[in-house]
């Protein structure tokens, strides 16, 4: 069986990559005159880009925001037939977006930091920690041989454990591993062509100090004071620990800074922002937008800075 899994290995190998994934997101005709991206949810990881490719005779956008509201963090402008528009993803987060001309037309891409490596035969890194429900992305560096990631323990351990498998990686394949579904706790994994390559996934209950009944809902609350001089709070409350992501952005959608990004246990949560941009420049006087991300959770306000 060893043998034959390592013929496999080696008649599934690919030519090599390297750099940040790109991710592809087809524009197609869904039959009766409407549109769809497809697929419409993709999961990728921190630094990596999504490419839009328009296959219809229609024209398109694609355009970050819900329907009709711009959010500014790209705009593709019209894609014709062939057409393609770029964009790489530098903040996690979950990011929804829409087709300006066509707006039921809606797709999500969702970025993540939780990312393993598997290069020179080995996970990196081979233990992690994340919040049950987030997302972790494995990334096949390796040329020239397959590997995987299966939930378990090999030989002489009791094997997979059918929690996760992968199926066989080549270079530059991904395994997209989201975690609602798992038990808190920690779970080791290996490659089922090395056996050698092991790890740990620990995850940790995303419910913490909540009491019975329903759970609240997740909160973005008014910056203080508004307007503001010299620095303004900016605050949140999580019902249950989330992987959450505050930005800055002004009143073009120009993204200033991002202030607070990561896992973040439940209950209040602030940050003080100082009028400076993540370059450390004064902000001028204006209007600013505060949006907060928290997996599906999305919410936006403003507040007036004066000098």
């Amino acid at each position: 069986m060893k043998v034959s899994l390592l013929v496999l290995a080696l008649l599934l190998a690919i030519t090599p990559v390297s750099g940040a994934a790109v991710t592809t997101v087809q524009i197609v005709d869904a039959g009766g005159g409407t549109f769809a991206f497809s697929p419409q949810v993709v999961y990728v990881a921190l630094g990596d880009t999504v490419k839009w490719v328009n296959t219809t005779a229609a024209i398109h956008t694609t355009t970050s925001g819900i329907a009709p509201t711009a959010d500014g963090t790209w705009d593709s402008g019209i894609i014709g037939l062939g057409g393609t528009f770029q964009f790489q993803f530098t903040s996690s987060g979950s990011y929804r977006y829409f087709c300006g001309v066509h707006t039921t037309m809606a797709g999500v891409v969702r970025v993540t930091r939780a990312v393993v490596t598997i290069q020179g035969f080995a996970f990196h890194p081979a233990s992690l920690t994340m919040v049950q429900g987030d997302t972790v992305i494995f990334k096949m560096q390796d040329s020239f041989t397959t590997h995987t990631t299966t939930s378990g323990t090999p030989f002489p351990g009791p094997g997979p454990d059918g929690l996760w498998d992968s199926g066989f990686l080549g270079t530059g394949g991904q395994f997209v591993l989201t975690t609602g579904s798992i038990p808190v706790g920690q779970h080791p994994f290996f490659c089922q062509v090395h056996n050698s390559m092991k790890g740990t996934l620990t995850l940790i209950a995303p419910v913490t100090g909540v009491g019975r009944g329903a759970i609240p809902p997740i909160r973005l609350l008014a910056a203080r004071p508004n307007p503001a001089r010299h620095q303004v709070e900016l605050a949140f409350e999580l019902p249950v620990a989330r992987t959450v992501r505050l930005a800055l952005a002004d009143a073009s959608g120009r993204s200033v800074r991002t202030l607070l990004e990561g896992p973040q246990g439940a209950g209040r949560h602030s940050v003080r922002w100082d009028g400076r941009s993540a370059s450390g420049r004064l902000m001028p006087a204006g209007v600013y937008f505060y949006r907060l991300d928290a997996g599906d959770f999305h919410s936006t306000r403003r507040f007036t800075w004066v000098r």
